[in-house]
């Protein structure tokens, strides 16, 4: 995926990237939503020295983009079917059949909040895998 955005801070071989904010972006994480809600800025990788105030194309490799969005929306809802499912097998084996259905939900809220835990202990793994991180191709205009 390419967008392009405008370059307005640098640091040894990172840059911010303000980037226009379309319909399709989600919360994926791998931006940080500006203040503005059109704007967005990305940490991002810099190795053809762009400066600040430049016009910028960066580039996040698609597949890694479906991989976060996994990450982020994917593995919660599974983590929640599969507390729920597992919640209603224990309290139907263990006999309680009539709040069956509200130990099932009560189990799938909590793995839910596990999933999420999950996903935010290792969410400084994710930030340094070179992998999740958008890269300036080319410089555009000066």
């Amino acid at each position: 995926m390419r967008e392009t955005g405008y370059v307005v801070s640098v640091q040894k071989e990172m840059a911010k990237v303000q980037i226009q904010r379309h319909a399709a972006c989600g919360d994926c994480g791998a931006c940080q939503i500006g203040q503005e809600k059109m704007t967005m800025e990305a940490l991002v990788e810099n190795l053809i020295s762009a400066k600040i105030g430049d016009r910028v194309e960066i580039e996040t490799e698609t597949v890694n983009i479906l991989k976060a969005s996994f990450i982020i929306y994917a593995f919660p809802l599974i983590s929640f079917i599969v507390g729920t499912v597992l919640g209603y097998q224990i309290a139907i084996s263990m006999g309680y059949d009539h709040p069956a259905n509200f130990i099932a939900f009560g189990s799938g809220i909590l793995f839910t909040i596990l999933s999420y835990l999950v996903v935010k202990f290792n969410e400084k793994r994710f930030v340094k895998d070179k992998a999740y991180r958008p890269t300036i191709l080319r410089i555009i205009e000066n």
